[in-house]
């Protein structure tokens, strides 16, 4: 029950953070803004796993899920210091007396429904690309061979690319546009992912680890940028909102596949194998989104 409530919470900060730094961001560098806002993300994954690689040991997971409720104290701060968001302003009044019913339809309409559909896979692929690799990859390196210390670090390697990815291809994404950018990068991190089946030296390992990050989280993370841009603002919380809770269920996914695997006591690779799919499938998805912004119809 806790873990729901946790879920409806969180899930709710995403869509609306995005749609109020893509409303405040200057124009043109909505990309590089969005990811430097979305950054927080893995560097709280990182914050986690050095938390869990210091004190899982000696305190058990409790402690570190502990830890992980003091940015609470934060919220009044936060809700202080937001602005609302102009466009909100603009359009609360006729939401709330009901003169634009049933604008999720919109997102389904002839017009939005390749973009609609584009948007929904690559989130629902990257999803089970991130949230697999992020509840599996510390084991799938302990069954590769590695010791604890090192899988743990692995985790923490993948965070620190994540995090400066997340902030570098928003920036290339503004200057030569969002689909290339987010299919070049899910395109690296399929390579990257896939010659992790091949045990290295720990040098190129890593590499290949921060490699991984950089190509799974940060297009994951432009994806949700591009499609706060792509959506007027009428519709952005909105169709960022219905995107990411189909999401979900490729969120839900990855750690099961991960688990399946396990389970049946399939080798390490693949793990590797079906990461590096989930990668390119994301990749082609976005793909599908045509290149003019859809409006109202």
């Amino acid at each position: 029950l806790m873990r729901f409530i946790c879920g409806v919470g969180i899930g709710g900060i995403v869509p609306t953070a995005a749609a109020l730094i893509t409303e405040f961001s200057p124009s043109g560098r909505e990309g590089r803004a969005f990811a430097i806002m979305y950054s927080g993300y893995p560097i709280g994954v990182l914050v986690s796993a050095l938390a869990s690689y210091g004190f899982v040991t000696e305190f058990g997971w409790r402690f570190v899920v502990g830890l992980g409720a003091i940015p609470l104290l934060a919220i009044p701060l936060i809700a202080y210091a937001l602005p609302e968001s102009p466009a909100g302003r603009a359009i609360r009044a006729p939401l709330v007396l009901g003169h634009v019913p049933l604008r999720w339809t919109v997102l389904l309409s002839r017009r939005n429904l390749a973009a609609t559909a584009g948007f929904w896979l690559a989130t629902f692929w990257s999803m089970v690309l991130v949230y697999g690799l992020n509840t599996w990859l510390p084991q799938i390196m302990i069954t590769a061979g590695f010791d604890l210390g090192p899988s743990l670090l692995f985790l923490s390697v993948f965070s620190i690319a994540s995090a400066g990815g997340c902030v570098f291809l928003g920036a290339i994404a503004d200057r030569v546009g969002s689909r290339r950018a987010i299919t070049g990068a899910f395109t690296i991190g399929a390579f990257a992912i896939f010659c992790l089946i091949f045990k290295g030296p720990f040098a190129v390992t890593y590499l290949l680890v921060a490699l991984a990050g950089f190509g799974t989280v940060a297009p994951a993370v432009a994806v949700t940028s591009y499609l706060a841009r792509y959506f007027p603002p009428e519709l952005r919380a909105r169709a960022i909102g219905f995107a990411l809770s189909f999401s979900r269920g490729g969120a839900v996914a990855g750690p099961v596949l991960g688990g399946l695997i396990a389970s049946y006591g399939l080798a390490f690779y693949w793990h590797f194998v079906l990461f590096s799919l989930m990668a390119f499938l994301a990749g082609a998805s976005i793909q599908l989104v045509p290149d003019q912004r859809s409006e109202v119809a």
